[in-house]
């Protein structure tokens, strides 16, 4: 499974998971978005060495939210740069 490189600009915001079935980090930024970026079994792209991500809420205790202009749902089928393109609209929400 591959694991999501975290560029320098990004380090203070990531936060490793302990989840042992799948790659996990979720990144938690100033403006209360952030981004759980994961890869493992049941996720979309997977198979194909790609993340899935979902946007974050810190007002709903870093949850998934579903109503931001990102998405109303996960993004699947992402690669590394895809998921960084989405980390930083997320930062500027």
């Amino acid at each position: 499974m591959p694991k999501i490189n975290i560029k320098k600009e990004y380090e203070q915001f990531a936060i490793i998971g302990e989840n042992k079935k799948n790659n996990q980090v979720e990144f938690h930024f100033e403006n209360g978005y952030g981004a759980s970026v994961i890869n493992g079994p049941g996720t979309y792209g997977f198979e194909s060495g790609l993340f899935e991500l979902g946007v974050l809420s810190e007002e709903y205790g870093w949850n998934l939210t579903y109503d931001t202009p990102i998405t109303n749902d996960v993004i699947g089928y992402l690669s590394e740069d895809q998921v960084y393109k989405l980390l930083n609209k997320i930062s500027k929400l």
